[in-house]
């Protein structure tokens, strides 16, 4: 009988030891997931880090931004305004887009056979009304590879699916349809309201207008456009 209850004893003992260690495991991993998500910046004369800010508290976000044409040889022939609402989960945050674009139709959209693609079409302007939301990511691989002593500096992706209305300058004609967008920004948090960044879009849109007469065909009504642009935000978070 003694030795059973020593040993239970044993046993009894050990548990706590057990949960103990536990407990520090998940405490250095809480710890790790929270030091990713501070704010922080090194003062070079004495190596200390200086906590600013957790973006965990961060929750919405409202972004404004314009963007002229990637092909820097003819960039004022994309010019567009755009907001953006975001609201944040776990992984990633949830966007919803609007934007205004003129744009001449030679930089975003390729001719059908129905349209007589003079150069004056070509270079006539067009405008273009998007509604679409998505999803962004964060990361901030730049800020370790340059090694910048601060990691305010912040990479985003985020993938688009979006509504699309363009209408032709020359004849007023309007194309609507679906299309799909992806953007590529480098920012820098300035402040635990607001980053200033930079950032790169593909846009590729499937659009069709109305039919001219009964039964014409899809092929002859739809135009494709495509583009890339450069642009710079500017995001308030709340």
């Amino acid at each position: 009988m003694i030795r059973i209850f020593l040993f239970l004893s044993l046993i009894f003992a050990s548990t706590p030891a057990w949960s103990q260690n536990r407990d520090l495991e998940t405490l250095e991993q809480q710890y790790k997931a929270n030091k990713a998500t501070v704010i922080k910046e090194r003062n070079f004369e004495t190596g200390i880090f200086r906590d600013e800010y957790n973006t965990t508290e961060d929750n919405n976000l409202f972004t404004l931004g314009y963007a002229l044409n990637a092909d820097l040889k003819n960039s004022g022939g994309i010019a567009a305004f755009e907001a953006i609402y975001g609201r944040r989960f776990d992984l990633a945050w949830l966007q919803f887009v609007g934007m205004k674009m003129s744009a001449q139709f030679k930089e975003v959209a390729d001719t059908n056979s129905t349209m007589n693609a003079t150069e004056e079409f070509l270079d006539t302007r067009g405008s273009l009304t998007q509604l679409g939301a998505g999803l962004s990511y964060r990361s901030q691989w730049v800020s370790y590879l340059l090694s910048t002593g601060t990691n305010r500096v912040f990479e985003t992706v985020a993938a688009y699916l979006t509504y699309n209305t363009f209408r032709e300058g020359l004849t007023e004609t309007d194309y609507k349809g679906f299309g799909v967008r992806a953007d590529f920004g480098i920012h820098n948090r300035f402040s635990p309201t607001m980053h200033l960044g930079g950032k790169l879009s593909y846009n590729l849109i499937n659009a069709e207008r109305p039919e001219n007469f009964d039964k014409e065909a899809s092929s002859e009504r739809a135009l494709l456009l495509q583009w890339i642009s450069l642009g710079i935000d500017v995001t308030f978070y709340f």
